[in-house]
């Protein structure tokens, strides 16, 4: 009987609002159902209806009290769908113009372009060539009064490369200090390329330092490892990013994580970026973890590489570097 009700709602609506569109259409049946449907059965647990015929009865009372109400599901819809619209009409816009100016790469939406100020629409959106870097991150577009603003759209996609090969860069040095279970992330100026950082680094007549907006390593402990294991470490790494890479800042940050993670199935999928969880060996480790067999610790590098966002990254406790020292917490 429910389904007969839904029925005749929608081909009501469908008749008495013939001009709202496909999507618009599809969207007042959802909010139309969706009401009807829930305060019915508040009222039948309310009062404990059990008789099939009463349940019956209080369906079709909040039908017809619903289509009293059709012209503010009405209203509702066209708002949604408006919004709707506007955000992808401008999302369809910015994929276009990157596809034109950068053919040699395939652009995909992470979220859509949505309002953020007058006449101006912000998006996030993510490439096949940051794919192939394991980039863990997104960059933005936006549009100005219908047209894109290059400068800072194409310049936040560029950024996306040179912080890429920051973060890899770094990743590869300080293994050598902390061991290969480690996600970097720095976050700078985008001009600030790995180069300059070390053409910097190497001119001993400058006291010029490199300004550092966060950086944060995840270190994954394992076993029985605490992050005292660390603290030895930790200070050769506040000497090679203050004093031979020459950074300074003060959201330095050393976050620990348990390796546990590493053995679940379901937590390590939580924690892969999603443009990267069509990865090869990616989905081929996990599967492994799937079956409850046990990985290898290349192979539980290799899914950190694919972590992120990094606000999923289930940390047990941290330390700040401030200007190379260690500020414990």
């Amino acid at each position: 009987m429910d389904i007969i009700i839904g029925i005749l709602a929608f081909i009501y609506s469908f008749f008495y609002y013939e001009d709202i569109g496909v999507i618009g259409f599809i969207l007042f049946i959802v909010v139309f159902f969706s009401v009807w449907y829930i305060a019915s059965n508040i009222i039948i647990k309310i009062f404990k209806v059990r008789v099939n015929e009463s349940k019956i009865l209080v369906f079709t009372i909040f039908f017809i009290l619903n289509i009293y109400n059709i012209d503010i599901y009405f209203e509702y819809t066209k708002r949604i769908n408006q919004k709707l619209s506007i955000s992808m009409s401008k999302t369809k816009i910015a994929l276009k113009i990157f596809e034109e100016k950068y053919p040699d790469d395939n652009f995909y939406m992470i979220s859509p372009m949505k309002k953020a100020d007058y006449e101006r629409y912000v998006g996030s959106f993510y490439s096949e060539k940051l794919k192939k870097l394991k980039f863990s991150d997104y960059f933005y577009a936006r549009i100005e009064r219908e047209k894109l603003d290059e400068n800072y759209s194409f310049g936040h996609y560029k950024d996306s490369f040179v912080a890429a090969e920051r973060n890899i860069f770094l990743e590869k040095e300080l293994s050598n200090i902390l061991g290969h279970r480690i996600k970097v992330r720095l976050r700078t100026d985008g001009h600030i390329t790995i180069d300059k950082i070390l053409k910097n680094a190497t001119n001993k007549n400058s006291n010029e330092t490199i300004r550092i907006w966060f950086f944060t390593v995840y270190i994954f402990l394992d076993k029985d490892e605490t992050k005292e294991n660390y603290q030895k470490k930790i200070n050769d790494v506040s000497k090679y990013l203050f004093k031979d890479l020459k950074l300074s800042g003060y959201n330095f940050s050393i976050d620990y994580v348990d390796s546990c993670y590493l053995n679940d199935y379901e937590s390590v999928k939580k924690l892969i970026y999603f443009p990267l969880q069509d990865d090869k060996n990616g989905i081929k480790i996990l599967e492994k973890l799937k079956r409850k067999e046990e990985i290898t610790n290349d192979e539980k590098i290799y899914l950190i590489k694919l972590f992120g966002p990094f606000s999923n990254i289930p940390v047990i406790s941290s330390d700040s570097l401030r200007n190379g020292i260690l500020d414990k917490k």
